[in-house]
């Protein structure tokens, strides 16, 4: 009879276990370990991850094997990872069906709540996991409260902006607030519809009062009309002018809050693998596996499967995560072929972009003359000369030459600064396919300006140019933009010749100093325009000019 209740209890243990070879240890394979989860294991002790694996115990979503141990170094799979991520989230799942795998429903949820898509992994999810298909799992996992916090964001920057430019609000609120029987919160900026109608309500009734007021003591009505020459009672008509400001005030603010969703869906819907990537990475979710390289076939450890939703979770909490700058400097080159959100978030965080990345694909490649002219940019980067850890610091800057502005205004050659300052390098190819005679050829080129006439920021303060084809020209001949002198890249026609046929590259852009950036103001929007290559000459050839982002000013 024993030996009858001792098979049995073996057979029944043997039926609840789950399919894979790791339980959960809210399952209670381990007793003692469900009692105190962070006592015992051995193979976590002094390990890099320890602190994240005790609290993944804690929260009872990590799996371990048979001897309950959790074997950190070893691959994860994609069908395990998926199943830390759903219980991780606390997502509700449905109960296992009687002789299917416990990752059937699993796999399920993670569907039902956009976290995981069929074409995100290679289908055998029995296969360890790689870097890129965890990190779209990321994405996909934080990726409603990076919404939400893109939003908040959005409207702070299009409220400090109005407000920045209403240069009499503070005066007009201190006096409208100052009426008797106004009662009305004017800081609500979040919802100025609401203020609008408010204001307008108690200025109705307020001129129903003053109409009266006025018939009784034989006095014509003041219109609220700025600069009605034909009111009596000139002291209302500051009243008049403080409404009709503020409430036009309020009137653009609604209309540009209500622009941010379309502005977001365009940024967050159907994002490409490559943006996916970057934002992972700038979330702080996952690092590079060296100074910024991405590793992206390389397979997940548990261990960095439990780092990374740990910092999901932290990521939903709405704490602020520090992110791997060189790692995402590379993905962000990757996605739209700049890195300037990742080296500057305070001025280009927000960069915004009317067009997709195929579309500025198509700008950055500029062709004309049948083919006979082609020119590329592939990249635009923004170099820090003070780290000495920068990606491309030692790439490009010894090919540079650089044309300050002097005091008066002027142009002149200068030695290349590598203090204190930033280089934007555009890395250009160009490649000539007949000669064009009599004319000078300017490639392509970025131009940085604030929309912004109060700014004190002047960020061309100075060009960077390829030293083996920089030339100082004088062109005599007229061309759409009149006649003039000065410093470019390029190179005088004909004596083409010998760039037929070839591709070769040059760089062009603009030198940053730190103390002029420092310059800019919270609210101050940022555009950069991008200049497709021209030649002057008997056969003209006129690139376009396009504001390919804008973006503005954060404060620290």
């Amino acid at each position: 009879m024993k030996k009858y209740v001792m098979v049995l209890f073996i057979l029944c243990l043997f039926i609840t276990l789950p399919l894979s070879s790791y339980a959960s240890i809210d399952e209670g394979k381990n007793d003692k370990l469900n009692n105190n989860p962070t006592q015992g294991l051995d193979d976590i002790s002094g390990h890099w991850a320890e602190p994240s694996i005790r609290i993944a115990l804690i929260a009872g979503y990590v799996n371990l094997d048979e001897d309950g141990k959790l074997n950190p170094d070893t691959y994860v799979t994609k069908e395990e990872f998926l199943d830390m991520v759903v219980r991780a989230l606390k997502l509700p799942n449905r109960e296992q069906v009687k002789g299917e795998s416990r990752f059937v429903s699993i796999i399920e949820t993670a569907k039902k709540a956009d976290i995981y898509k069929n074409d995100d992994y290679e289908q055998d999810l029995t296969k360890p996991l790689t870097r890129e298909e965890m990190i779209l799992t990321l994405e996909r996992a934080t990726h409603k409260v990076a919404y939400s916090q893109t939003y908040e964001n959005m409207k702070r920057d299009v409220i400090d902006r109005r407000k920045k430019y209403y240069v009499e609000l503070e005066d007009d609120k201190k006096l409208i607030l100052s009426l008797e029987g106004f009662h009305v919160n004017l800081d609500d900026y979040d919802n100025p519809k609401e203020i609008y109608t408010k204001i307008t309500k108690w200025d109705i009734n307020k001129q129903q009062e003053f109409i009266k007021q006025n018939e009784k003591e034989g006095r014509q009505y003041c219109s609220p009309i700025i600069n009605d020459l034909t009111c009596n009672n000139k002291n209302e008509q500051l009243i008049y002018k403080s409404f009709d400001r503020y409430k036009t005030f309020l009137s653009v603010l609604e209309r540009m809050l209500n622009d941010i969703p379309d502005k977001l869906d365009k940024t967050f819907n159907k994002m490409s693998k490559n943006q996916m990537i970057f934002e992972t990475i700038r979330r702080g979710l996952i690092s590079g596996t060296n100074r910024g390289e991405l590793s992206l076939e390389a397979l997940s450890t548990r261990a960095q499967a439990i780092v990374s939703i740990e910092r999901v979770l932290a990521f939903n909490r709405g704490e602020h995560l520090e992110y791997d700058k060189y790692a995402a400097s590379v993905a962000e080159i990757n996605w739209h072929n700049t890195n300037l959100m990742s080296m500057l978030p305070k001025y280009f965080g927000n960069l915004e972009s009317e067009y997709t990345e195929q579309q500025l694909a198509q700008i950055f490649k500029y062709e004309a003359d049948d083919g006979n002219l082609i020119n590329e940019t592939e990249k635009f980067i923004l170099v820090d000369l003070d780290d000495p850890n920068d990606l491309h610091r030692n790439l490009y800057t010894d090919k540079l030459i650089t044309v300050l502005k002097n005091e008066s205004g002027k142009l002149e050659l200068t030695p290349f600064i590598k203090a204190n300052a930033y280089a934007l390098i555009m890395v250009n190819k160009y490649k000539f396919n007949k000669d064009y005679e009599f004319g000078e050829f300017f490639g392509n080129r970025i131009v940085i300006s604030q929309n912004d006439p109060a700014s004190k920021l002047d960020p061309k303060v100075s060009y960077l140019f390829s030293i083996n084809q920089f030339i100082r020209y004088s062109y005599e001949f007229k061309t759409k933009f009149g006649r003039g002198s000065g410093y470019t890249q390029g190179f005088t026609l004909p004596g083409v010749n010998k760039y037929i046929g070839n591709e070769h590259e040059y760089l062009a852009g603009y030198l940053i100093l730190k103390d002029q950036l420092r310059l800019a103001e919270p609210g101050n929007q940022i555009e950069i325009k991008f200049d497709q290559p021209t030649i002057y000459g008997d056969q003209a050839i006129y690139g376009e000019r396009y504001t390919i982002f804008t973006s503005q000013v954060r404060k620290d």
